[in-house]
């Protein structure tokens, strides 16, 4: 559980910046989010802050911030050195909260020990590092159990055990072993006392991580009289990161959303950037690290706001409760992105550098059932993509289209690319495959395709004699009453003459068109082209075509190494009739 009296942050030793933050910082700073750390500190303290960051100073000091209302917060603060030059962490614990928190956690442990006791269970510890494990009742916490390695854990449980039952106690010792983060098991008979009375005994453990390394683990071990055959079914956990398995938070959240229709839920889908990489340079192993740091990364700033799950090799799936402040979600999200950009930045190439991209969406607002909401949620994170990732994105209809446009616009399909690790070549492989060898495959799927894969804003096909427009594909179509005002552009034989060269036209920036060519300047700019690049080709039955590719919301400056990709989607289309 993620403590919320306690602040960290990353800053710049020399500016103060703030590089990252968690949530609580985010929510602290409110309106002053382009402050730098220091004038969020009490003008009292800041030759006492200036001379412990210079100085590195390692114990914990008196530091006073400043609210938004002016009133003061006085923290226990601390400074770690990073591996990265002028970057330190700050770690800020407010006082007040903490005595508060200290008083209620107190409470909670007095009311669950009490209940504990109710049942006669035990608590188990093991401490990775001294390889020491210790068992004991929580009515009598001094009297040990068991004590020893995790060897002579391991001896101890299975040698009270019937041989039949040791392949569930050996699974139980493997996820302790390896530090699975939270799991349990039952077994039948009684592993502790080898009591006569006792039907069954389940154990329950969760796993500490202190960043990469497995630490700790603490749990209860539970005798039952009865066999525990029809016991509450634990929820299945994702079994390398511990948070919950797909089947179980897609099970969560149609539960939440299309059953009990529980209002002002947020749900965000959280993928990794260029993952494959990382397995590719770095090796599976350190992949499997990776996605364990960011799983705890996860849980930790979503904490009691929701829930976590994985839904495939390098994505996540959040459900958070609550989730009706706009400004709190883009905290909570953006703590999430920055937190682990910093956690894996890139100094050396000695190890993986991630990003992520998410997208979100809400339920009610955005949609009424599940499925419509994880579409705009999965839409907003190809959207992040799109534009160039390590982003988050939420949904929104002024922004985006109603979900109905976007359905319409065939945005959410099948994406080739869907990992993100493909190179252009490998992605028209596939679709040359589905041209000429697969079932049919319609000129409108394939421009979808195109346009969804590479990121382009706008495609227009034009064909005949003269040119007009066959077919349009991307987010910014033209209305019909621009088509018809502004498509003959493209028949002008001087613009053709002036800017092509074996029948391919690129121009990177169509103002320079102003002045030699009005005309055609004053068509693009009603079509709100900003560049664009055009090939020549004949379709299947040898009329004339025109594939035009555009950049509409932000000039694109195309690169002369992909020109190859764009005459072969024109040889795709000269496939089709048009």
């Amino acid at each position: 559980m993620k403590r919320t009296n306690v602040y960290n942050l990353k800053i710049n030793r020399n500016t103060y910046d703030v590089l990252s933050a968690d949530t609580e910082f985010y929510a602290f700073m409110r309106d002053r989010l382009y402050f730098t750390f220091d004038r969020l500190v009490d003008p009292k303290d800041i030759d006492s802050l200036n001379e412990k960051v210079r100085n590195s100073y390692k114990d914990r000091f008196l530091l006073r911030l400043v609210d938004m209302d002016e009133s003061r917060i006085l923290c226990l603060a601390r400074i770690e050195e990073t591996t990265k030059e002028n970057v330190v962490n700050v770690e800020l614990l407010r006082v007040e909260d903490s005595i508060a928190s200290i008083n209620k956690l107190n409470r909670e442990i007095d009311i669950k020990n009490a209940i504990i006791e109710l049942y006669n269970d035990y608590c188990i510890e093991y401490d990775v590092e001294a390889d020491y494990v210790k068992v004991y009742s929580v009515c009598k916490f001094e009297q040990s159990y068991m004590e020893g390695s995790f060897e002579e854990f391991g001896k101890f449980i299975k040698s009270r055990l019937a041989d039949e039952n040791n392949g569930e106690a050996e699974q139980f010792l493997n996820a302790l072993r390896v530090g699975t983060r939270s799991f349990g098991v039952s077994v039948a008979g009684d592993a502790i006392k080898e009591s006569e009375e006792c039907a069954s005994i389940t154990f329950k453990c969760s796993a500490y991580y202190s960043g990469p390394r497995y630490v700790y683990a603490v749990g209860y071990i539970h005798v039952s009289n009865e066999v525990e055959n029809n016991a509450r079914r634990e929820m299945e956990r994702d079994s390398l990161t511990g948070v919950l398995s797909k089947a179980e938070i897609t099970n969560l959240a149609i539960n939440i959303i299309d059953v009990k229709k529980i209002k002002n839920v947020s749900i965000a889908i959280i993928d990794l950037d260029y993952f494959k990489k990382v397995n590719d340079t770095f090796g599976h192993r350190v992949g499997d690290e990776v996605l364990c740091q960011v799983a705890s990364v996860i849980e930790n700033e979503v904490s009691d706001t929701g829930v976590v799950g994985r839904i495939g090799g390098d994505e996540f799936f959040v459900i958070f409760y609550e989730a009706y402040d706009l400004e709190a979600m883009r905290e909570r999200l953006r703590s999430i992105k920055n937190i682990v950009g910093a956690t894996f930045a890139d100094e050396n190439g000695t190890k993986p550098n991630i990003t992520l991209s998410i997208g979100c969406a809400a339920y009610p607002k955005d949609a009424d059932n599940y499925e419509d909401l994880f579409m705009l949620a999965d839409f907003s994170l190809y959207r992040a993509k799109e534009k160039g990732r390590n982003r988050y994105i939420i949904y929104d209809v002024e922004k985006h289209g109603t979900l109905e446009e976007i359905k319409q616009r065939g945005r959410i399909v099948d994406k080739i690319n869907n990992r993100g690790d493909m190179s252009p070549g490998d992605i028209l492989c596939v679709m040359l495959d589905r041209v000429y060898n697969g079932p049919e495959y319609p000129i409108e799927q394939l421009l979808d395709d195109i346009v969804i894969n590479f990121g382009i804003q706008r495609i227009m096909v034009y064909s005949g004699n003269p040119y007009t427009i066959a077919y349009m594909a991307g987010e910014k179509r033209l209305s019909k009453e621009v088509a018809d005002d502004t498509q003959d552009y493209i028949n002008d034989a001087a613009f053709w003459e002036s800017y092509s060269k074996e029948n391919v036209c690129v121009i990177n920036d169509i103002t320079r068109l102003q002045q030699n060519m009005p005309g055609v300047y004053d068509k693009l700019v009603k079509q709100n082209v900003l560049s664009l690049i055009q090939i020549k080709f004949n379709d299947k039955n040898e009329k004339n075509a025109i594939l035009s590719i555009e950049a509409v919301n932000k000039r694109q400056v195309w690169n002369d190494s992909l020109l190859h990709c764009y005459r072969l989607i024109a040889k795709m289309l000269s496939e089709y009739e048009f």
